[in-house]
């Protein structure tokens, strides 16, 4: 079985919704370098510190061991300490750079060659993600639909790993302070030789403030290109006599990096679940409602047989518990699973699953349930169609198996607004809130005292 892709996510989102920084650092250690020890140690450092993306490179030139990537919620000294108590046996050197502006990484390039950075649009930077959606992406259990819309998006990336040498080169200058005419000028020029450098891939730029005032990172297969499309024609074109600047690059030992991860930081508190067989052993709460389908009605296709056919009044019935979960805390509806109380007995429900209080009866009964595909985009539709206004980017719908049998999670995030559900056949909007284990209607001035009472 190929392994699953793994995702790095947006630098924005690291920014804005973990609340992170991200640093470099060149790491040297003394009296000896253990490799193993060495970065069991800056592990340790990176665990407690709850630091969960990072990658460890060994460098093979330029003075240092290791250099570390990291993005972090607690400052640069903290960190430093932690990883000096860690490695308390050896003397270690540590020099960072804290980054102030990303201002191009490979993974969110426009265009091959183009040194930008693609962002995220400030409507979804402003509304987090629910923390169990965050761990199912750093888990890598996502469709392929929701794959795609992230990236869309432009939260997540696909980690492409690619032979070559990686590298990085630190520009430094001296410490007289430049005009904003004269940093800009700079930039350019850095910018326009890495631009030009043929045989450099995965170009990323940085600013910041440590070791370096610009740091390049890149990737070839080709290693003198470094030298000759890279260095050399920045040493000549930032100008020492001007800028006072030098450049010191750092080469990679290896294709594979000693340690990472590119999972986004979250602080584990979630208004819903992480996954659908967890929500069915709870049983229905204020965050959790379970319903047998989404479109057909499975107690009729029960007792009559045939092929499931649409009903308005169950998929009516769905939109009012998301409809309720996006007013109220947010939460997960679960699809493919009927009441034990009433359906354990039931013949034709013998050799299915069982799990806390229901019988999981799975999707396959319902109108396209035997195709996933087809189901979550019949049920998109149907959310996107029939609820105002749109919550798609507070929504996302899970495939999960339980044993034999497929079921579907609606995932909702608690909405910045409040929402409505418009039956089909109705021009009214209802409003619906998730109280208890009931989902109700507000209306008239109940509504309006709710609404006021937990302001969006």
């Amino acid at each position: 079985m190929a392994p699953k892709t793994a995702y790095q996510w947006h630098p924005e989102i690291h920014e804005r919704w973990a609340k992170e920084q991200l640093y470099f650092w060149k790491l040297s250690f003394s009296p000896t370098y253990d490799r193993e020890r060495v970065v069991e140690g800056i592990h340790t450092a990176l665990e407690q510190q709850g630091a969960t993306a990072f990658t460890v490179y060994e460098l093979f030139a330029g003075g240092y061991d290791i250099f570390l990537r990291v993005w972090l919620s607690t400052d640069r000294i903290t960190f430093e300490g932690a990883l000096h108590e860690a490695l308390g046996n050896y003397t270690v050197v540590a020099q960072a750079l804290w980054v102030n502006r990303v201002i191009c990484y490979w993974p969110w390039e426009s265009a091959p060659g183009e040194l930008d950075i693609r962002t995220v649009p400030e409507q979804v930077l402003d509304n987090p993600m629910a923390p169990h959606e965050i761990e199912r992406i750093n888990r890598r259990e996502i469709s392929k639909a929701d794959r795609d819309r992230y990236q869309g998006e432009n939260l997540i990336a696909p980690l492409k790993r690619r032979k070559g040498v990686k590298f990085f080169t630190a520009i430094s200058t001296h410490s007289q302070a430049f005009t904003t005419y004269a940093t800009q000028r700079l930039e350019a020029r850095i910018k326009d030789v890495f631009r030009k450098a043929e045989k450099i891939e995965e170009k990323s730029l940085y600013a910041g403030v440590g070791f370096g005032q610009y740091l390049l990172m890149g990737r070839t297969s080709d290693y003198f290109a470094i030298e000759r499309e890279l260095t050399t024609p920045l040493n000549e074109a930032v100008d020492p006599a001007v800028y006072g600047a030098r450049t010191i690059t750092f080469p990679v030992s290896s294709q594979d990096f000693l340690d990472s991860s590119y999972e986004l930081h979250t602080d584990g508190k979630s208004a819903s679940v992480d996954n659908a067989a967890e929500a069915l052993a709870g049983g229905e709460t204020h965050e959790v409602e379970v319903k047998a389908s989404a479109f057909a009605s499975v107690t009729r296709w029960l007792q009559e047989g045939g092929k499931p056919k649409p009903e308005d009044a169950v998929a009516d019935s769905l939109l009012r518990a998301v409809t309720g979960l996006l007013n109220a805390d947010g939460g997960a509806v679960v699809v493919g699973a009927l009441e034990r109380s009433r359906f354990d007995s039931h013949e034709r429900l013998k050799d299915q699953p069982r799990l806390g209080e229901w019988v999981v009866c799975g999707i396959e009964g319902d109108v396209d349930g035997g195709d996933w595909d087809r189901w979550q985009r019949r049920l998109w539709n149907l959310l996107e169609s029939r609820i105002e206004p749109s919550a798609m980017q507070w929504v996302s719908i899970e495939r999960a198996d339980i044993e034999d049998r497929t079921v579907g999670m609606v995932s909702v995030k608690a909405g910045n607004r409040w929402f409505y559900h418009y039956p089909k056949d109705d021009p009214r909007p209802h409003f619906w809130v998730r109280e208890g284990n009931r989902t109700t209607e507000k209306s008239g001035p109940n509504g309006d005292t709710y609404r006021e009472e937990k302001r969006r």
